[in-house]
């Protein structure tokens, strides 16, 4: 459910592919979780959101969470 003045799954999942393709984020270079959860949250978007998007890309293969907060892309947003 979505109330006024959320963000949506969708949105997210754009904010944070836009912000992969800023960071110019490379397959097999590791990125901070923190470098990404940040500025999502300070525009707006909600930690679990950003998380579920975040295993919704690991399941499709599109990044990898690594341990110690951290992630690589597999493949360009």
């Amino acid at each position: 459910m979505c109330y006024a003045g959320t963000v949506t799954h969708d949105e997210t999942a754009t904010a944070l592919a836009e912000l992969l393709r800023e960071l110019d984020a490379q397959p097999g270079s590791p990125i901070s979780l923190y470098d990404i959860v940040q500025p999502l949250v300070a525009k707006g978007h909600e930690e679990s959101v950003i998380v579920d998007v975040l295993y919704s890309m690991q399941a499709a293969k599109e990044i990898e969470l690594l341990p110690g907060n951290r992630m690589q892309v597999l493949k360009q947003p």
